[in-house]
């Protein structure tokens, strides 16, 4: 069993190092329900703020990495979601800040209800496509 499992069974909390949560305290003021789970020294923080699901990632000296949010598709740039909806249904749409650059990565299912990964650029321009 691995030992995620063992403390979700003991219901114990895992914490990660103080900057972390620092780090987390200051930068996501209004953050509820947050959970903390560690993998190759890197710790992230699942939370929602504003009834949506986000993700915060921290090195051991509590310094932000990588953050996404898991947007309605509605809150996705009108341009963007124009000319996605014009290819199929969008399934799932997460807005990713890494360092100084954001992304869009969205899973899309055309007419044949088969499915794309599709990464775009902050600006929409298409970075990387790939069938589900």
């Amino acid at each position: 069993m691995t030992e995620f499992l063992k403390k979700m069974m003991k219901n114990e909390e895992f914490l990660p190092p103080q900057p972390c949560l620092d780090a987390f305290k200051c930068q996501f003021i209004q953050a509820v329900r947050t959970e903390w789970s560690s993998k190759d020294q890197c710790f992230e923080a699942i939370f929602y703020r504003q009834n949506m699901e986000h993700i915060a990632r921290y090195d051991e000296g509590g310094v932000l990495q990588e953050y996404m949010i898991h947007l309605p598709p509605e809150l996705l740039p009108y341009s963007m979601r124009s000319s996605l909806t014009d290819r199929g249904e969008i399934m799932s749409s997460v807005l990713l800040n890494k360092g100084y650059s954001i992304s869009y990565e969205i899973i899309l299912r055309n007419q044949n209800h088969e499915r794309h990964l599709i990464l775009l650029s902050e600006t929409g321009a298409v970075l990387n496509e790939a069938n589900l």
